[in-house]
């Protein structure tokens, strides 16, 4: 499994994780009407670039589709906040010489007590709730991130091991091949 050099990276990539799960905790800190006003203009974007029909439709099927697509935009919005903190999070145990289920294991489980947190802090945040929905698609983001940068770290590793073995079976090969001429 590659590592990471531990100095500076170390504290660099703890710092982006401790931005990035601020950055979580003020989304999360938004009232229930900024929350909404925010993924109605992107919803409203998206609908006009990509779904101009919709306008053909009847008032009642419009109400409908927005809110099957807002639910959408707003689960994809946590899927891919907390798979970048997944992904932050991993960075972090790259710099420790540990194994691939331990870094993944405490990757995992830091992200999931983070969210289990964000959606515990959002109880106090007027016209928010706390949901266990929402933990459980944070978790697949966490998922998705840790998996990914640990899979190309773990297949980074593979690779370099692989080139190694071939470089010295390749030398060992040299000398009895020249020998032979």
């Amino acid at each position: 499994m590659m590592t990471i050099r531990k100095t500076p990276w170390r504290w660099i990539f703890l710092g982006l994780t401790l931005l990035w799960m601020g950055l979580i905790f003020g989304m999360s800190a938004a009232p229930a009407r900024t929350s909404d006003m925010t993924s109605g203009r992107l919803v409203t974007f998206l609908q006009k670039l990509f779904f101009r029909e919709w306008e053909s439709l009847s008032e009642e099927d419009f109400i409908i589709l927005i809110g099957r697509f807002t639910f959408f935009i707003r689960k994809a919005a946590h899927i891919t906040e907390f798979a970048v903190l997944g992904a932050l999070l991993s960075l972090v145990l790259m710099t420790f010489e540990k194994s691939f289920r331990f870094r993944f294991l405490v990757s995992f489980l830091t992200g999931l007590l983070y969210a289990g947190s964000d959606e515990f802090h959002q109880l106090f945040v007027e016209g928010r709730s706390g949901s266990v929905f929402d933990v459980l698609v944070d978790a697949v983001g966490i998922l998705i991130g840790c998996m990914f940068l640990l899979g190309i770290s773990a297949m980074i590793a593979e690779d370099r091991r692989r080139k190694g073995k071939n470089l010295s079976e390749n030398q060992q090969n040299e000398p009895a091949e020249a020998g032979s001429r």
